[in-house]
């Protein structure tokens, strides 16, 4: 019979390979114009496409903080997402899966609340940005749509957390199905 506790090392491969693709989609939408988590803007006037930074970086002002700020939780996203695919390739034992159980579930609580920290930065960025130009009032979101890649992480994490759920309470008692 096949062994379930042997394959569960396949939710942080599943939740890793899922946050990469949503780290290359865009996390928000609006009708032809495209934002992705680092800050490259893509939109298109008639034929013509544009991609440019969503913060206009000028030097000696307040825009390469938050270009910085976007490229750390990016990078975090990658590093975590990264690091669970080789976990998940490495681990050939019961033994070792054991030892990074704890790790798996930080990394799981890590995507949720890296996800969750950005947006509301990124809010209060954008406020702080915009309010000259456009006055802006209304939050980001009452102009764009979430994208992927603001649900990937929570998709992520999720996964992740319930795959240590499974091997830590329904498959603890049982050896074979």
């Amino acid at each position: 019979m096949v062994d379930i506790k042997d394959y569960l090392w396949f939710f942080p491969l599943l939740a890793g390979i899922l946050m990469i693709i949503g780290l290359l989609t865009p996390f928000s939408v609006r009708s032809g114009e495209y934002i992705w988590l680092w800050g490259l803007r893509y939109y298109g006037i008639g034929t013509k496409p544009f991609f440019e930074w969503i913060f206009k970086l000028q030097p000696l002002q307040f825009t390469p903080i938050i270009f910085i700020n976007n490229l750390i939780f990016f990078l975090a996203l990658l590093i975590i997402s990264i690091g669970s695919i080789i976990y998940s390739l490495k681990v050939k034992t019961r033994e070792e899966a054991k030892k990074f159980e704890r790790n798996l579930f930080l990394w799981g609580i890590l995507f949720i609340v890296l996800i969750i920290v950005y947006l509301i930065e990124f809010e209060f960025l954008m406020r702080y940005y915009y309010k000259e130009e456009l006055s802006l009032d209304a939050s980001f979101w009452d102009f764009y749509y979430p994208g992927f890649a603001i649900i990937a992480p929570f998709l992520s994490g999720s996964i992740i957390i319930i795959g240590l759920i499974i091997k830590k309470f329904f498959l603890s008692n049982k050896q074979e199905y």
